[in-house]
């Protein structure tokens, strides 16, 4: 499927946080197929175009935050820059990725951004009742 949204569009929803220079194709394409796979999980058709569109556009900004990282603060004198957050985090890393999970009522992205835990299980190893012996009569 297409593209939702256009760069405009992104760099708009940015405003000052936009570096003016940064090609945005690749985040509006990621997004795309983010969306897209909201979209196909949708199966009650809760989400409207406009919602998807507003999804995507979402997550295109999510992704351009997340490659210029979000800088919390900066000292020029021997030259300290602070990160804000992991990128570890998932959608929660950015309000863009919060919104939209939020937006999204599928819960597809929530699912999505939840850690996957291993699962603990037992088997026994053991020979089946039939094949085994008392205890009295073991050696």
């Amino acid at each position: 499927m297409t593209a939702r949204i256009v760069a405009n569009d992104v760099k708009l929803r940015l405003a000052d946080q936009y570096d003016g220079s940064t090609q945005l194709t690749s985040f509006i394409t990621g997004a795309s197929l983010l969306a897209d796979k909201v979209s196909t999980n949708d199966s009650d058709s809760l989400l409207s175009d406009a919602d998807l569109a507003e999804i995507e556009l979402l997550l295109a900004c999510h992704n351009y935050m997340i490659s210029r990282q979000m800088l919390e603060s900066t000292t020029v004198g021997r030259a300290t820059d602070a990160y804000r957050g992991q990128t570890a985090m998932g959608l929660d890393y950015t309000p863009y990725g919060q919104m939209a999970k939020m937006l999204d009522v599928t819960g597809y992205l929530a699912k999505l951004d939840m850690p996957i835990r291993p699962k603990a299980g037992s088997a026994w190893l053991g020979k089946p009742v039939s094949g085994q012996t008392d205890y009295i009569d073991r050696d």
